[in-house]
């Protein structure tokens, strides 16, 4: 994906990418995580997956960050399940793009799955630790016009699912 650029009053310009941008995207974010996971995943460990029909106008970093940042927990959840493994697909939706990330780590603890959509000034439960990376990636996809939700979290693993507007409105 090529990098974001400011407009000279300020605002973000989004860029428009392809499915080969999207791939591409993907594929970075896996070159980034297999090193320092790769010893505790399948191989490859990464099942990548854009339909070829796909675009969407958007701001680069900020889906790079979310789609990172739940690629980076789904390692973290498989870290110590040897054989573990992430699947990202990207699909068209109608007038939507949906990006999938799955893995066959343990779940999601049931007071992270309460507290995904915290407000950002309430303080954390006692004891219980909310991710950061997880609340950028809420508040970053409401950012970009688009919805982030739990799709599935049971003992054989969790999967979101990320909806954006293939063209902002």
């Amino acid at each position: 994906c090529q990098d974001d650029l400011a407009a000279p009053d300020g605002s973000v310009v989004t860029t428009h990418h392809s499915a080969a941008d999207i791939s591409l995207l993907l594929e970075k974010i896996s070159a980034l995580i297999v090193p320092e996971y790769g010893e505790n995943l399948d191989h490859p460990a990464f099942a990548i997956s854009v339909a070829d029909d796909l675009s969407i106008d958007c701001h680069s970093s900020s889906l790079f960050r979310i789609l990172y940042n739940l690629s980076v927990n789904a390692a973290h959840a498989i870290a110590a399940h040897y054989g573990g493994h992430i699947e990202l697909t990207a699909v068209r939706d109608g007038s939507n793009i949906r990006f999938v990330i799955a893995d066959n780590g343990p779940g999601l603890p049931k007071h992270i799955i309460d507290h995904l959509y915290p407000r950002i000034d309430r303080p954390e439960p006692a004891g219980k630790r909310i991710g950061y990376g997880l609340m950028s990636a809420v508040g970053l996809a409401k950012k970009l016009q688009g919805t982030l939700h739990v799709i599935k979290s049971s003992p054989s693993g969790t999967t979101f699912c990320l909806v954006l507007p293939e063209t902002p409105g």
